[in-house]
């Protein structure tokens, strides 16, 4: 009876000891495994510091533009990789505008896509405002590219395709037909105010380019088919463009309804 016993104890402490081996065979695959995820996905969300940007912007640029004063935006484009970086940067009457993918919390870097220019004013371009205005669920920028004076702006629209890796002048074609880079030049004085802007102005969710110009006194007459009205002693007229699938074109319509929609003094 004894000899049982020590029999079944015995058998039990051996498949005890198999169950606690083999357990620990099954489960280490699934902790490395995690360890390896964690390994991995150690930088997959992570902040894009001001040192970590001043570091992309050193190792990025080249020796035509002034590092010390480039500007930048965190972004994420697209809504899905990210962050990207978007840089500004001037020299000797050129001026850059880039997008840098960061890969990492280290500063690892790829470039998603740049456009030289002369520079239309002076100063560094500067990210004024990102919105998804052409459909493709991916943000373009709205960029102010320099100021002259005191109240003279230039802006710009550009479109990015962070697939392709493309950065390029968003098109426009206005009243004239005319084609052309979506590049504004802003004046003002004491008298008059020119501004553009990004409006919906129907209200059906698909936002237009807005070109306004308001005048103190009608010194003038506007350009032919450019919807004008007198309000007080204010003078205006708006160009509105509307994204057509490839490019935005001057919409005469929308320029009449965006300026019925002005108050008194051609303001929104």
């Amino acid at each position: 009876m004894k000899f049982v016993l020590l029999f079944l104890t015995l058998l039990i402490v051996i498949g005890v000891g198999v169950w606690v081996l083999t357990g620990q065979q099954e489960s280490t695959p699934e902790t490395n495994i995690q360890a390896e995820n964690d390994e991995n996905g150690k930088d997959e969300v992570f902040e894009v510091s001001e040192q970590l940007a001043r570091s992309v912007i050193r190792n990025t640029l080249d020796e035509r533009f002034d590092k010390q004063t480039a500007t930048y935006s965190v972004a994420n484009l697209d809504g899905q990789n990210g962050p990207e970086l978007i840089i500004g940067a001037a020299g000797n009457n050129i001026a850059t505008i880039l997008i840098m993918s960061i890969l990492d919390s280290t500063g690892t870097s790829e470039r998603l896509g740049n456009v030289d220019y002369q520079e239309v004013l002076r100063g560094v371009p500067e990210v004024r405002d990102l919105e998804e205005i052409t459909g493709d669920d991916t943000q373009e920028l709205f960029m102010s590219l320099g100021f002259g004076g005191a109240s003279n702006a230039a802006h710009g629209f550009l479109r990015a395709d962070t697939q392709e890796k493309k950065l390029e002048w968003i098109q426009l074609r206005d009243q004239n037909n005319q084609l052309r880079d979506a590049i504004f030049l802003m004046g003002g004085t004491v008298t008059h105010t020119e501004t553009v802007q990004i409006v919906d102005v129907n209200g059906d969710g698909k936002k237009e380019i807005i070109e306004l110009f308001t005048q103190i006194r009608e010194l003038g007459k506007p350009e032919d088919g450019i919807p004008s009205k007198e309000a007080e002693e204010i003078w205006c007229f708006v160009r509105a463009y509307r994204w057509d699938g490839s490019l935005f074109a001057f919409d005469r319509s929308l320029s009449e309804q965006f300026l019925e929609s002005l108050g008194p003094n051609c303001a929104i």
